[in-house]
C-alpha cells in the first residue's frame, strides 16, 4: 500500500484526485488543506510520498508548506502540482525540497507513473544502503577476528551500483 499525502487547498480539485487515486487498490490517500493538519499527519502517520498543489495566488504559503514538509520529514519525496506554463513555480518548489513536478491539468496515469518511479528510487536507495551496511558489518567481523586482509577486501570491493562498498577504508 502506497500512502500518499495530498496537500491541496482547492476542495473540488483535491476530491477529484482522491477519487481517481483511491479507485486504484495500491493507494491510500491522506488529505490535508492546511499547515496544522499537515504537521499532525506527518508526525503520526507514515507516508510514502506527498503531492502538494502550488498556485501563483498562494505561492508564498505553498513554499512554506514545502519547507515544513522538508523540515519534518526530509526524506519524504514530494511531487508538486503546478499550473501549466508556470515553470518558475516548479523551479522554486524544487529549491524548497520538491522531488518532481506535474503540470495541471494532468492525466492520472502520468501521476501514478511519477509516484511509482519515486517509490522505486526510494526502495533502490534503501537497498543500496542496506548492502553497504551488511558489507561494513562483515568487514568489521573479519577485522575483529584478525583477518585484516579479508576485511579490507570486503570494505573496498564495489557494490551492485559499481561504487566502492564502504566510505570507511578497511584497516
Amino acid at each position: 500500500m502506497i500512502r500518499v499525502l495530498l496537500v491541496e487547498k482547492n476542495h473540488d480539485f483535491r476530491q477529484g484526485i482522491v477519487r481517481q487515486l483511491e479507485a486504484m487498490p495500491q493507494f491510500k490517500i491522506l488529505e490535508v488543506s492546511n499547515e496544522t493538519d499537515l504537521e499532525n499527519i506527518l508526525s503520526i502517520v507514515p507516508v510514502n510520498v506527498a503531492l502538494v498543489g502550488i498556485s501563483t495566488a498562494t505561492k508564498y504559503y505553498d513554499m512554506k508548506i514545502l519547507e515544513k514538509i522538508h523540515l519534518i520529514k526530509p526524506e519524504l519525496p514530494v511531487i508538486v502540482m503546478v499550473p501549466e506554463k508556470h515553470t518558475s513555480l516548479s523551479i522554486e518548489a524544487m529549491r524548497c525540497g520538491a522531488s518532481d513536478d506535474i503540470f495541471v491539468p494532468f492525466d492520472v496515469t502520468e501521476l501514478v507513473d511519477k509516484i511509482n518511479r519515486i517509490i522505486g528510487k526510494k526502495k533502490r536507495k534503501k537497498a543500496r544502503w542496506r548492502e553497504k551496511l551488511e558489507k561494513a558489518m562483515i568487514g568489521i567481523t573479519f577485522a575483529e577476528a584478525g583477518f585484516d586482509g579479508y576485511a579490507k577486501d570486503i570494505l573496498t570491493e564495489k557494490d551492485s551500483s559499481g561504487k566502492n562498498g564502504s566510505p570507511t577504508p578497511g584497516k
